[in-house]
């Protein structure tokens, strides 16, 4: 359960996010179906409880579904150039989708996108002025190669 906060801490060392009802923007892509590789079933359950957080905690969510590589690529480059980051405190983008080792990220096309070329640099202080001097997260849920993480045992 998401709470209202009660008081804003002010500190130099935290980036100012003011009141108000409108914190910044999230942009979530989700890549739940592909041409090829198999469809990230439970992916929406994600998406709608990352949705409902944002919302919560005063953030304007737009949510992409199963985006071609061409579409992806204008999707970010729209919301990089976006001018409500003028008024926003804070970025957030969220990529759920398949991805390969070397920083992939796998398209609905099964086409690939590089996370440091073509997704960060977009947002760095040169191609993206509405967003300098604020804080810009980047949330990736994607695996990096074909290897299984069995995981481990819980304590207790």
């Amino acid at each position: 359960k998401v709470e209202h906060a009660t008081k804003v801490i002010k500190d130099k060392n935290i980036y100012p996010i003011g009141p108000g009802v409108l914190r910044g923007q999230v942009l979530i892509i989700n890549n739940e179906n592909f041409q090829q590789l198999a469809t990230r079933t439970g992916s929406q359950v994600d998406v709608a409880n990352l949705k409902t957080l944002f919302t919560k905690l005063g953030f304007l969510v737009d949510v992409k579904e199963n985006l071609t590589k061409r579409e992806t690529l204008e999707v970010l480059m729209d919301f990089s150039q976006n001018k409500g980051h003028i008024t926003g405190h804070v970025m957030i983008l969220v990529v759920l989708s398949h991805g390969e080792k070397g920083g992939k990220i796998i398209t609905h096309d099964d086409k690939n996108v590089d996370i440091n070329v073509d997704i960060l640099r977009n947002f760095n202080n040169e191609n993206c002025p509405y967003l300098r001097g604020k804080p810009k997260v980047f949330l990736f849920q994607a695996c990096q190669g074909d290897e299984v993480d069995m995981g481990v045992k819980a304590r207790g």
